[in-house]
């Protein structure tokens, strides 16, 4: 049972602030490929087959992530909020 909507905005929120990996070592955790990676996160594709949705709501549970609804402000590297990936 999936247990959270894998867009663009929550791949990324997971990796970077519960996870704290770099693209290169979470792709290696869920076993894909760096550029698919950048590609969950910038929307161009989601994560479909079953084996990776499970293995990313593994890392969920394990990280304590909860599931943002909406737009996302993510800090930037300048200290500034933006709003969305």
């Amino acid at each position: 049972m999936q247990i959270v909507e894998w867009h663009a905005a929550n791949i990324k929120r997971l990796r970077r602030y519960y996870c704290h990996m770099n693209q290169e070592d979470f792709a290696e955790l869920a076993r894909v490929g760096v550029d698919t990676v950048a590609k969950w996160e910038t929307g161009r594709y989601r994560p479909t087959r079953y084996v990776i949705l499970r293995r990313l709501d593994e890392l969920a549970r394990e990280k304590g992530f909860e599931e943002a609804s909406g737009p996302v402000a993510l800090p930037a590297a300048d200290g500034l909020r933006r709003t969305g990936t």
